[in-house]
């Protein structure tokens, strides 16, 4: 099967207009760009498809011997690729150090988990933005400043918030963006270069991996599922490339998606995920996809253990493509909570019990301004997915609307900030309970984790009357 980039090209716009016609496709390829770029709105989907009608083009051009010479004068476009992918890394992480030291009071090393959020709002379109060591968002400036350049509302995620708390945020984000420019030319020669008869899905791998870490180069950094996923990929591609491997298209494709899916099972659910962990498991997943890859090189029998790999990989992938993409699997009468946020101004608490009531019984809504909790017994089998469809396609939201399932777990976070908390022990919930810490701290204690429990307070001090607010969780 020969790779060809007019059929890619045509594939790539043919499941674009798919998604915008049928809300099944739109979920599904939510699904993928969220487990494998980390991205909650559909925005991150449209972005990884115009890197694709952008990649398979220049490699249609070269088909027809239209390619600028330009694009083929670099002898080695995968190792400038990766040096502007690790210098965004570097930048990244600084700049993330450089908010935690300006904006916690009396910075420490302890600090260095904490998780640092701001809010930035306007009428009913407000933007949130938290950034840790495990995700971090202030590459995102970038994309503010292009979005400020075009006059765009605040609607979704495009790091304004981060923006406005950023030393020297103009500088820096222009030199984000010259460096993610050198990266995509670069990842465009090296997709040249890739493209040829003797590697047929090479390219189209290609075309995923690069476009996952020009992501990475301003959301979320090295340090997250995702970036692990996409680790495993480029070492499978960077092996293919230097071996003599001789594999059928499909299993060239295939085999490292099933290998990687397998990272998400060691790491989060034997490990929690923590960063050492998730490393050390996305090396063990490759390692063994290897040593198979190896094994078939001799008289070994490995159909046995190819079917066994498959089947724990390939179901961890789907795991994480359902679970990701549609959120938690809701079945028959169990008791779930759930907590919202970017519910309109004008939205009640009957309002969004209606939209709930196909899907959930004895539905019972607590509203904090931007943000909600609520409760009830599924009817059927459903996901918060479907859930959070009904509210958006009922309410109407400015921006985008998330829905998150609690679990049936108790988290205590301490909560500090530059701004204003003393009126925070008096917000009335059934949810979540707030108590004095000292010096001018509180711990926050309920289903929220630290990263929403950041959230329900700087929706506290928005609706205070700060227009910038910052908190900071761990």
């Amino acid at each position: 099967m020969a790779f060809n980039a007019k059929t890619a090209l045509l594939a790539s716009l043919f499941v674009l207009v798919l998604a915008f016609l049928f809300k099944p496709v739109e979920l599904l390829v939510h699904a993928f760009t969220k487990t494998y770029f980390e991205g909650n709105s559909f925005g991150k989907s449209l972005a990884f498809f115009g890197w694709l009608l952008l990649y398979f083009g220049v490699l249609h051009l070269k088909d027809h011997g239209r390619l600028p010479a330009f694009f083929l004068r670099n002898p080695h476009p995968f190792h400038w690729f990766l040096y502007m992918v690790c210098l965004a890394s570097l930048t990244g992480f600084f700049l993330h150090f450089l908010v935690l030291y300006t904006t916690v009071p009396g910075f420490t090393l302890q600090d260095s988990s904490s998780i640092v959020g701001t809010l930035i709002g306007s009428g009913d379109r407000i933007e949130w933005e938290a950034s840790y060591l495990g995700h971090t968002h202030e590459g995102k400036i970038a994309l503010s400043q292009v979005t400020q350049w075009l006059g765009a509302p605040l609607k979704y995620d495009t790091g304004r918030p981060m923006y406005a708390i950023v030393p020297f945020a103009a500088l820096f984000s222009l030199a984000l963006l010259v460096m993610l420019f050198f990266a995509a030319y670069f990842a465009l020669q090296e997709g040249l270069a890739a493209y040829s008869g003797q590697h047929n899905v090479r390219p189209m791998l290609w075309g995923i991996v690069s476009f996952g870490l020009l992501v990475v180069m301003l959301d979320g950094n090295f340090f997250t599922a995702a970036s692990q996923l996409l680790i495993g990929l480029l070492l499978f591609y960077w092996l293919k490339a230097r071996s003599g491997l001789a594999l059928k298209p499909w299993q060239e494709f295939l085999y490292p998606l099933f290998g990687t899916g397998g990272i998400l099972f060691l790491g989060s659910y034997l490990f929690g995920a923590t960063i050492a962990a998730t490393y050390a498991f996305s090396v063990l997943a490759f390692s063994l996809l290897c040593l198979v890859l190896f094994l078939r090189r001799f008289a070994v029998p490995h159909r046995v253990v190819w079917l066994l790999l498959l089947l724990f990989f390939g179901y961890q992938t789907f795991d994480a493509l359902v679970g990701t993409g549609f959120g938690r699997v809701l079945h028959p009468g169990e008791k779930a909570v759930f907590f919202v946020y970017g519910v309109p101004a004008d939205a009640r608490d009957p309002e969004i019990a209606g939209l709930l009531a196909p899907h959930l019984d004895e539905v019972v809504v607590e509203r904090h301004g931007w943000i909600a909790f609520f409760r009830g017994t599924v009817k059927s089998l459903t996901a918060a997915k479907f859930l959070e469809t009904s509210l958006t396609e009922g309410l109407g939201p400015q921006g985008y609307l998330f829905v998150v399932y609690l679990r049936d777990q108790e988290y205590s976070t301490l909560l500090r900030s530059p701004n204003d908390l003393s009126g925070l022990e008096s917000v009335a919930s059934d949810f979540v309970s707030v108590r004095a810490a000292g010096s001018g701290s509180y711990t926050l204690t309920g289903p929220l984790d630290p990263l929403y429990a950041n959230l329900f307070t700087l929706n506290y001090l928005h609706a205070a009357g700060n227009e910038n607010p910052v908190v900071i969780s761990r």
